[in-house]
Parts: C-alpha cells; structure tokens; sequence
C-alpha cells in the first residue's frame, strides 16, 4: 500500500512538471521562496500557468457549436465568483471592524483602569497631605492651648 502512494504522488509530481514546463510563459523564476516578491511571483507564475492551460483546452478541446453554452456556463461561474468574493470582502471587513472595536474596547478599559490608579494614587497622596497638615495644625492648636 506504501508503494502505491509513493508511485501516485510521483506520478502526480512529473504531471505537474509537464503541465508547467509545457504552459509556463517566465522560465526564470526564483527555486526558493525567501521574500515576499519572490511568493508574488511564484503565485503570478501559477495563474498565468493556469490561464495558459485553459486556454489551450478551450482551443483544442470544445467543439465551435458549444462554446456559446461554454461561454454562458463561463460567465454564471465569474458571477458566481464574484458574489463569493464580494461577500469574502463583507466578512473581512466586518471581523476587522470586530477587531477594531475589541481594540478600542480594550484601550479604553486599559485608561480606565491607569485612571483608577493614578486617581487612587492622587486620592492617597492628597489624604497624607491633609493627614500631616491636620498632624501640623494639632500640634499648633496644643501648643497655643498650653
């Protein structure tokens, strides 16, 4: 069973191979993916590999009397596409929106609890001012009792 696996994935493998050495329009490409650039390529590389492998089997392999029916199923599915991609941007948006707002949420809880404490620091200063000056004003009143 182990064999069959490794057999099928190579075959899968030199397919894949072939369909891109046959379609592939840039033949110089970076092997290792190390920047971001260099992803942007290797994905461009794979759509125009893809566009090219389509093409090629709308040529060869639909008959002329049924590419109005192709091209009737080919625009239901970009609008289909499109809905989908629409409502992928409104779902996008919307958790960003909940990220923000979790955000902002988390901010303002954040100034509140620094208010607090700088309240209750500013509170318990201000006792121990009041606290030493009644201390001051005690004595002063003891004094001028004697």
């Amino acid at each position: 069973m182990f064999w069959r696996k490794i057999f099928f994935l190579a075959a899968w493998y030199i397919a894949g191979n072939v369909v891109n050495s046959l379609y592939s329009t840039k033949r110089k490409r970076a092997l290792k993916s190390q920047k971001q650039e260099d992803m942007k390529l290797m994905v461009d590389d794979f759509v125009d590999t893809q566009k090219n492998l389509i093409t090629d089997l709308e040529n060869k392999y639909i008959p002329k009397e049924h590419t109005s029916t192709y091209d009737k199923k080919k625009k239901e599915f970009l609008d289909l596409a499109k809905k989908y991609t629409q409502k992928g941007k409104e779902l996008l948006w919307e958790i960003t929106e909940d990220e923000r707002v979790n955000d902002g949420i988390a901010s303002a809880k954040k100034t509140v609890s620094k208010a607090k404490t700088d309240g209750k620091k500013a509170a318990s200063k201000a006792i121990k001012k009041w606290k030493l000056i009644a201390g001051k004003v005690k004595k002063e009143a003891e004094k001028l009792k004697k």
